[in-house]
């Protein structure tokens, strides 16, 4: 099985030029993006997005390679999301490597490291339920689907989307207590 072979670690401006080659293969690959919030129940605005500041980072966002065999396979990231309390992540897995579990295996590890905090209650994905491959990984995952999100305008295009929207809720994860959110980015880097 591919996932027990696989390894995460900090990107490096070393992997770009393989990533950059990666990507270009084919515009087959897996991609998503899934917007995660709000995260606290009781919280005060403020208190979220510092929380959010301190997991995505000084620059806002945080890069993660996922290898095999040496083989850069995957990426993902943690941006700070669009509202004050929410963070996005988006996945790339390489083509010809899709299918085999690595979307899964990351959104699962990412997942069970958010509920490691306290002030993580639920997780929220927005999904184009066109992208089937996401749709599978996120139900694999064990969030379930609570309907059609609102519309959301494409600037790009010019258009309005409507994501699916699916929700993972604290109890059907593993609760653990941390105090520190920068040990979720030391949790990916010992691949817990």
């Amino acid at each position: 099985m591919i996932q027990n072979q696989l390894s995460v670690r900090k990107f490096r401006n070393s992997d770009h030029k393989e990533y950059r080659r990666a990507r270009s293969e084919s515009e087959m690959d897996v991609s998503a993006f899934f917007e995660i919030g709000p995260l606290t129940k009781t919280s005060k605005r403020s208190t979220s997005y510092e929380f959010i500041q301190q997991i995505s980072g000084p620059d806002r966002n945080r890069h993660f390679a996922v290898f095999w065999n040496k083989i850069l396979v995957g990426h993902f990231s943690l941006y700070e999301g669009s509202s004050l309390n929410s963070l996005q992540i988006v996945y790339w897995v390489r083509t010809g490597f899709t299918g085999l579990g690595i979307g899964t295996w990351a959104l699962s590890k990412i997942s069970r490291n958010l509920f490691k905090f306290p002030q993580v209650h639920f997780l929220e994905l927005f999904i184009d339920p066109k992208n089937y491959a996401s749709v599978r990984v996120a139900t694999k995952c064990g969030y379930s689907l609570r309907g059609p999100s609102q519309a959301t305008e494409d600037m790009e295009k010019g258009s309005e989307s409507k994501f699916a929207w699916f929700v993972l809720e604290r109890g059907r994860s593993p609760s653990l207590s941390l105090s520190n959110p920068m040990a979720l980015v030391s949790s990916f880097e010992n691949y817990l």
